[in-house]
């Protein structure tokens, strides 16, 4: 759902409601011109990772997930290793996740070298 001249955090908080449990509302940008999306109930990168992860034979507590919006939430929750950049939305910061640094300054790729090490 888009909508100009109005923010994407106020948008969700009047959307999210109307949805209910009929579908999953996700705020995946902070903008002016607002963006919330809305997808079946359920479905999320947490969803989707956990999948993933049970196609593979991975144990969800050994992967790694990195974030930096409320949609990312439900990834970040399912791993065992949740890192987020700095310029976090504070719903993510307020959450208490690893913080690991600027995602303009390679932190994400940073973090993947190190864990490969």
């Amino acid at each position: 759902m888009r909508t100009f001249g109005f923010p994407s955090d106020e948008l969700f908080q009047i959307v999210k409601p109307i949805v209910g449990d009929r579908g999953t509302v996700s705020l995946s940008a902070t903008m002016t011109d607002s963006l919330v999306e809305i997808a079946g109930r359920g479905v999320s990168k947490g969803s989707a990772l956990k999948q993933v992860c049970d196609d593979l034979g991975i144990d969800p507590a050994d992967a790694a997930a990195f974030g930096d919006m409320p949609n990312d939430l439900t990834m970040l929750e399912t791993v065992g290793h949740p890192y987020i950049v700095s310029g976090a939305h504070p719903v993510l910061r307020d959450r208490g996740f690893a913080i690991i640094g600027n995602h303009d300054e390679s932190a994400v790729g940073r973090k993947v070298r190190a864990l490969l090490d």
